[in-house]
């Protein structure tokens, strides 16, 4: 990849759905500034779902400061790497896959707009 952006989130605490969509709030700075909690409405201004809906909307705006756009703006191509993913994915088996499918889905829709989203799981 060249320019751009490459962030490691770890995952060595993580052992369910909800502890890992916590932790992706908190990473990706999905409800804006200290908005990692559950979003109050659709004008609320900050907060996100902490669901897999949310995530997968969430994960559209990376480019553009998230779904308030008072988030974190991420520079393409954009490489997110998950460490210490296998407890995880062993623990949650039914979350890790729908989590990669999430993802691979916000692959293909960036790809569309020219832009590449890239995630390894170590």
């Amino acid at each position: 990849m060249t320019r751009g952006e490459a962030i490691a989130i770890d995952l060595i605490s993580v052992r369910s759905s909800s502890q890992l969509l916590a932790l992706l709030g908190e990473a990706l700075h999905l409800g804006g500034p200290g908005g990692n909690i559950e979003c109050a409405g659709a004008n609320a201004g900050k907060g996100w779902g902490r669901n897999w809906d949310a995530l997968s909307d969430s994960l559209g705006y990376l480019d553009s400061g998230g779904i308030w756009g008072t988030s974190r703006v991420f520079h393409f191509p954009l490489l997110i790497e998950f460490t210490n993913s296998m407890d995880y994915r062993d623990a949650d088996t039914d979350g890790f896959a729908t989590f990669s499918a999430i993802l691979e889905t916000a692959k293909k829709a960036y790809r569309k707009n020219y832009l590449q989203l890239e995630y390894v799981f170590k």
